[in-house]
């Protein structure tokens, strides 16, 4: 019996891969501010002591003088400018300030920086960034637009000195555009794919997923509604955090749902994910935080649950029960007490798409009159741009941009929603302290009810494609939830896994 998702990712690979678009409105990345830089850079020796070393490390070597965090910079923009195109496509646009910004952090470090301090940092196309970069969601008709003012977020993450490096690239308007468009593919960053191989890169924030596991920058910020986080890290072998949502502050974002959606990092490794979300935290639980005593934190003998209800089997993917069955050996041997629950079934009676619908108008409304430069003011004009516009601005369509024009208000009782999800996923976390799934398979209950969740790579599906082990754990705990995922990545990346296929590119 084919699977339902398994038809899904059918379609993805044939729209990814086989008929890929090829946008003609792609931004052009301009590295001419670093070119004489660039030439000074000893990449080989670059590549030794910065590739894939977690950020406390990069600030441990920038302390003994042995690098700059100009060197740290312009090696992550040669890779960039060698390996984003022809395939991978995860950049939409670089910062052409970023390297004044780094010669600045080498001239004023303090005696003790922010991890984030000098560190680069690539930022989803739909999160508002500072002059000159542009803001549009991937979006042709938004090309221009550059905010009044960048997101604060991205305004907290510059204050502690660190360097927005790039935009990254996305599912246009988070995957809020056509009923079945490609994940990953942007009318500007044109069609992102999955660095592992023949495999879908997700979606919406598959730039920022894609562009981590490639080592264009240390961490990312990404969006996400339902999914947006934890699918695309999932499908690029990152570690992916969803914190609870209010943590991080999630003005500034060109919207899907002003209820939903929720700003989190993207790293290669489990601390850096952790230093990016305690610098930016605006939650004193939070900020109190000390990522550095995380691998110190006592995990075994805790209890985790994989959730088994009938509505998450049936998004499972051809060999994930082998997959589940092959952690919980891991997990068991490891001296955790794993067990299959199920939560209330109401939950998965639960729907992004109504609050989605009602709340995306206004929102995307309300961010233009904030943030926008005033030559887009409003979705009807959207709408008519593309309209007016040719075909190829908009090769899959934009149904739900049009039907979001003559959305009124719902019948669905959106706090009933969250109290529902709350009190289901409490329900599981009574019994167990954490809760198990795979990709984005839980995304809809816990990021209707808010609550924290991280996906965590290490496991392979048969075929090589990258699949990760979404933790799940109550409001505010995310200190619990970093340290069992610490330990589990560490479990996990120990396993021998299935080789991965070729990657279509040099990495």
């Amino acid at each position: 019996m084919t699977r339902r998702f398994d038809l899904f990712i059918e379609q993805q690979i044939a729209l990814q891969f086989d008929r890929e678009v090829i946008s003609p409105h792609r931004r052009v990345l301009d590295f001419s501010p670093f070119t004489e830089a660039l030439r000074s850079l000893d990449h080989g020796k670059m590549e030794k002591l910065i590739l894939d070393q977690p950020v406390a490390t990069l600030q441990g070597l920038v302390a003994k003088g042995i690098l700059t965090y100009e060197k740290i910079l312009l090696f992550y923009l040669e890779r960039i400018m060698t390996r984003n195109d022809p395939y991978l496509k995860a950049v939409i646009e670089v910062n052409p300030l970023a390297l004044e910004k780094a010669r600045w952090c080498d001239a004023h470090r303090p005696a003790h920086p922010s991890p984030v301090f000098g560190m680069p940092l690539l930022v989803k196309d739909n999160i508002a960034t500072d002059k000159p970069l542009h803001t549009a969601s991937g979006s042709y008709v938004l090309r221009n637009l550059i905010p009044r003012r960048p997101a604060p977020l991205i305004a907290a993450f510059e204050a502690k000195g660190g360097i927005v490096l790039g935009k990254a690239n996305l599912s246009e308007w988070s995957y809020y555009m056509a009923r079945l468009g490609a994940c990953g593919y942007s009318a500007l960053g044109g069609q992102g794919h999955n660095p592992h191989g023949r495999f879908g890169v997700g979606g919406s924030s598959s730039g920022s997923a894609a562009g981590v596991f490639a080592g264009f920058a240390p961490f990312a910020i990404g969006t996400e509604t339902d999914g947006s986080i934890t699918y695309p890290s999932s499908q690029n072998g990152v570690v992916g955090l969803y914190p609870t949502r209010g943590v991080w502050n999630s003005g500034g974002i060109l919207p899907a749902s002003s209820t939903l959606d929720n700003p989190g990092p993207l790293a290669r490794t489990v601390l850096d994910a952790a230093d990016l979300l305690v610098a930016l935290a605006q939650d004193r639980r939070i900020k109190g935080i000390q990522t550095e005593k995380i691998p110190q934190g006592e995990v075994r003998g805790m209890t985790l649950g994989i959730v088994e209800n009938d509505a998450i089997k049936a998004g499972r993917r051809e060999g994930d029960e082998a997959v589940l069955d092959d952690l919980e050996k891991i997990l068991s041997d490891k001296g955790l007490l794993v067990k299959r629950i199920c939560l209330p079934e109401n939950v998965f009676l639960l729907s992004s798409g109504a609050i989605i619908k009602e709340e995306f108008r206004g929102a995307l409304d309300r961010f233009l009159e904030e943030y926008g430069d005033g030559e887009v003011r409003s979705l009807e004009e959207i709408v008519a741009l593309y309209e007016e516009g040719p075909q190829d601005i908009a090769p899959y369509g934009y149904e739900h941009l049009k039907e979001a024009l003559n959305a009124g208000p719902s019948r669905e009782d959106f706090s009933g929603m969250v109290a529902v999800a709350r009190e289901g996923l409490d329900s599981g976390l009574r019994e167990v302290d954490a809760l198990i799934s795979l990709s984005s398979q839980l995304s809809t209950v816990y990021g209707i009810a808010g609550y924290p969740s991280i996906s965590l790579p290490g496991l392979k599906r048969p075929s090589g494609e990258p699949v990760g082990v979404t933790l799940t754990a109550g409001a505010y705990e995310e200190e619990k939830l970093l340290s069992l995922a610490w330990a589990m990545t560490g479990f996990l990346t120990n396993k021998r896994n299935s080789p991965p296929s070729k990657p279509p590119c040099s990495l």
